[in-house]
């Protein structure tokens, strides 16, 4: 008896040794001719904006003239009535809003065109936390905006008036357009020979790039939460099992559509899943997304510049701070981690968060440091340990906190803030003027936290009259001092 438990023990041991060893040999020749190994994946067109700027197929609607010449006065100049009633060209339904607009067809002193989306024309902001004593204009598609007197451009006309400087500032923002849309309104406004040309972008990158990438349908990506991912062997056989799938279930597989958050964030998720680690290193991201973003808004602003100089024309530029008191639109968890890691990242999280609502900030700052441990690139912890470094005084570390939060939230749906230094590289090149309001507010924000906000914005991109105010201040440095 005892002899054929040996054998068959060993018999056993043989099998499974045979195994071991083809196991190993199917790995090392899949490693060797670089089978299923972990790559990006990289829509084909974000590869052509990465080689020239251009997003293939950029979103326009009734696209034409923005100025004509008024009815029975060729001196005089009016932006397009379609543009009155939201019907211009742009993304949303309310696009194409902008102001009323009429002034002369040659300028008697220096005249400047302010360029950008909603935050530039003024919209009224939605989520306001202060108490709102300023005027308002409703724009004949019933979006409100600041009065133009307590918008940028008032302001900024103000600001010059004190200065004995005499010039006009015409308010030529239009709600949701991005760096590829100022460049066509710039073409036109510099037909009336401005002085310059002041450029308040960066909110709505992400929406031009969400509607150029319309209709790409996302590959399935298996998320294999165990150490069985770094297998080879493991990868090939859930490609298969993945194909079958997704001939299968062809209707449930993600084909991207609009502009939501979750159309750049589940694209950027997807890029994450293909390569088996977040896409992040050295404090930036290095999704193709990211780069492409990027590469777009400083090859925009190129061109911009260009064509002002052609013109005689100086170009100011001030990419958007963005709100850092947002919670992210879009987050994800490093695809890496197995489950017992995410089961205690949960933990530390739900400590966090009943923590914050107890008020104990220092106890939930160690939780969150403790999560961020686990998961260093998942958006949402950082913003939370930013906001409780906040409330604990520690205004630095909690801006440190609340920048990263803002590069890994992957909806892409604020203005990042490497705008402030791309813009930076640009007016080096080709002599253009510029601030970085992201760093200058950083200032401020060490002084008084993110009550900041609460004061310039009323959400996360559009100004009170106080912000827009702080933005005229330093357009006109950038004037003044030229």
């Amino acid at each position: 008896m005892a002899t054929k438990k040996k054998s068959f023990a060993l018999e056993t041991a043989l099998v499974l040794s045979r195994a071991i060893f083809l196991f190993i040999l199917i790995e090392v020749s899949l490693r060797v001719f670089g089978v299923a190994s972990e790559e990006d994946y990289v829509p084909a067109r974000l590869i052509r904006i990465i080689e020239n700027g251009e997003i293939q197929g950029e979103f326009t609607t009734n696209e034409g003239d923005l100025f004509f010449p008024v009815e029975g006065n060729e001196k005089a100049i009016q932006n397009n009535p379609s543009y009155w009633s939201g019907q211009g060209e742009g993304y949303y339904p309310h696009a194409g809003s902008m102001r009323r607009l009429e002034f002369s067809s040659e300028p008697t002193g220096q005249r400047y065109f302010l360029l950008g989306g909603s935050a530039a024309l003024g919209q009224q902001p939605v989520n306001i936390k202060t108490k709102m004593n300023w005027p308002t204009i409703r724009l004949d598609n019933s979006v409100l905006a600041l009065d133009e007197q307590v918008s940028i451009s008032g302001h900024l006309e103000s600001r010059l008036k004190k200065a004995s400087l005499k010039a006009e500032v015409l308010n030529a923002g239009i709600i949701a357009q991005d760096s590829g849309g100022l460049r066509r309104i710039a073409k036109q406004c510099l037909e009336f020979k401005p002085t310059g040309l002041l450029l308040y972008l960066g909110n709505n990158e992400g929406i031009g790039m969400a509607l150029g990438m319309e209709g790409e349908t996302l590959p399935l990506v298996p998320e294999v939460r165990s150490l069985l991912r770094s297998s080879r062997l493991m990868r090939v056989v859930l490609d298969q099992v993945l194909l079958v799938k997704q001939h299968r279930e062809q209707n449930k597989t993600t084909t991207l559509h609009g502009s939501t958050p979750e159309v750049l964030g589940k694209l950027i998720q997807t890029q994450w899943r293909a390569a088996g680690k977040p896409l992040f290193e050295e404090g930036s991201p290095t999704d193709s997304v990211y780069h492409a973003i990027s590469r777009r808004f400083k090859e925009n602003l190129r061109r911009i510049v260009l064509m002002a100089k052609e013109n005689n024309t100086q170009t100011y530029i001030l990419p958007i701070a963005p709100h850092l008191g947002y919670a992210p639109f879009f987050d994800a968890n490093d695809p890496s981690l197995i489950e017992d890691s995410i089961f205690n990242y949960s933990k530390h999280m739900e400590k966090a968060q009943k923590s914050q609502r107890n008020k104990d900030w220092e106890t939930a700052r160690e939780s969150l440091v403790a999560a961020i441990r686990i998961d260093r690139t998942h958006a949402t912890s950082w913003y939370q340990l930013g906001t409780v470094l906040n409330n604990l005084g520690r205004y630095e570390e909690s801006w440190t906190a609340l920048n990263r939060a803002v590069v890994l939230d992957l909806s892409r749906k604020r203005s990042l803030p490497n705008f402030g230094s791309l813009a930076q590289e640009v007016c080096a090149e080709l002599g253009c003027k510029t601030l970085d309001l992201h760093q200058r507010q950083r200032k401020d924000y060490l002084t008084t936290g993110l009550a900041l906000y609460d004061e310039r914005y009323g959400d996360h991109e559009h100004l009170t009259p106080k912000g827009c105010d702080w933005v005229a201040e330093a357009f006109s440095e950038l004037i003044l001092n030229e």
